[in-house]
């Protein structure tokens, strides 16, 4: 009986032993893996979020250089005898930027896509007192508004103003948005800060360069006067709208496509723009009397084309696109190098529109906010 009691208790010794070293062996097991994965993943993420900051920037930075394009080839229409009214502009752009996107839409099969058992974005709505609203509706409105206002503020201004002139004014953007993005409850880190003021810091310089007469003299006549005119007053009230909707735009852009958004945005601009053009028609007149020459001024039609379909158009795609991925006051320093293509575009299809030493050193000071921009990315 004694052995067999101390065969049994020596068997269940053995597989307590057996059973601790089972536990021991299963723990380092499945320990060890568990290091040697976390490493590539951290730094695939890592990598990943590298990689959506420069695509952002990327597509943000064409924005930029079209919109550059866009006061300079605006001022050349402003400058045409017998030529279109500002409110025909905005109002041919408006149209023509609706109806190329919502055509790139309708033919994308996204409309199929969104109404999948998938979820899509096009499927999101937002709560409105007691109603549910498509998300797609409620930010076509909102940033609509601010596109709307801004653009047409704009054209205003820009028909009033030197072509330099307004697209450096246009930089007062780079004090508003992080200045909406806090009041909206974001927090922008102190580089943003830094950046923005060395942005807007710029844009003053390069003003400056204009009023001592560093562009030319025909540069100072054209800059409409002294600071502030009427012109002046339009675009700064265009900068507040611009800084709206850049602070707005990341909060849809996380529900709905770059593609749905830029629809939304363009057809506000087209039916403003459509009931403003029929306010401004003379009793009795037709539109042909907001541009008497307009048979004739065939290079006006190749300007009004470009302004809808790559400042416009493409613009309100790539803008979207660029600020799914990066954050406002980011997007904020990219748009600050605006005023240095605009500059530079105008240099060549401006008579009389030249840049002076100011205006470079204005330049330089851009590239140095958008490096200080990018300088948290890289730490």
């Amino acid at each position: 009986m004694y052995s067999g009691l101390c065969r049994r208790q020596g068997s269940r010794f053995h597989v307590k032993i057996y059973s601790r070293i089972t536990e021991v062996e299963e723990t380092t097991t499945v320990a060890a893996p568990m290091k040697e994965v976390s490493t590539p993943a951290a730094t695939q993420v890592e990598s990943s979020g590298v990689r959506q900051f420069l695509q952002g920037n990327a597509y943000l930075l064409a924005v930029a250089i079209l919109w550059g394009s866009y006061t300079p080839v605006l001022k050349i229409l402003f400058n045409l005898e017998d030529g279109p009214t500002p409110e025909l502009v905005a109002w041919i752009r408006g149209v023509l930027q609706a109806t190329i996107l919502g055509s790139i839409l309708l033919s994308s099969n996204y409309l199929a896509k969104a109404n999948s058992d998938d979820a899509s974005p096009g499927g999101h709505t937002t709560q409105i007192g007691s109603f549910e609203v498509p998300t797609v509706l409620v930010g076509a409105l909102e940033i609509g508004f601010y596109n709307c206002g801004a653009t047409l503020l704009q054209t205003e201004g820009i028909s009033m103003s030197g072509a330099i002139r307004a697209a450096f004014l246009i930089q007062a953007t780079a004090l508003w948005t992080p200045l909406l993005s806090t009041l909206l409850g974001e927090r922008p880190a102190l580089w943003q800060w830094v950046g923005s003021f060395i942005a807007l810091c710029s844009a003053l310089i390069v003003t400056l360069d204009q009023k001592m007469g560093g562009g030319g003299g025909q540069a100072v006549l054209d800059s409409g006067g002294s600071f502030p005119n009427t012109g002046d007053l339009y675009i700064l009230g265009a900068t507040v709208s611009y800084s709206l909707a850049t602070v707005r735009i990341p909060s849809y852009a996380k529900n709905l496509s770059p593609l749905e958004l830029a629809v939304g945005k363009s057809s506000v601009l087209a039916l403003v723009a459509s009931a403003l053009l029929l306010y401004e028609i003379p009793q009795g007149g037709s539109i042909a009397s907001l541009w008497p020459a307009y048979q004739e001024q065939m290079s006006a039609w190749g300007c009004l084309l470009w302004a809808a379909v790559f400042c416009g158009a493409l613009t309100a795609f790539l803008h979207v696109k660029g600020q799914s991925l990066v954050s406002a006051t980011e997007a904020q320093l990219v748009f600050s190098t605006v005023p240095l293509w605009s500059a530079i575009i105008a240099a060549i299809i401006l008579p009389n529109e030249h840049l002076g030493p100011l205006t470079w050193l204005g330049g330089a000071m851009m590239i140095v906010a958008g490096i200080v921009s990018s300088k948290s990315k890289t730490q």
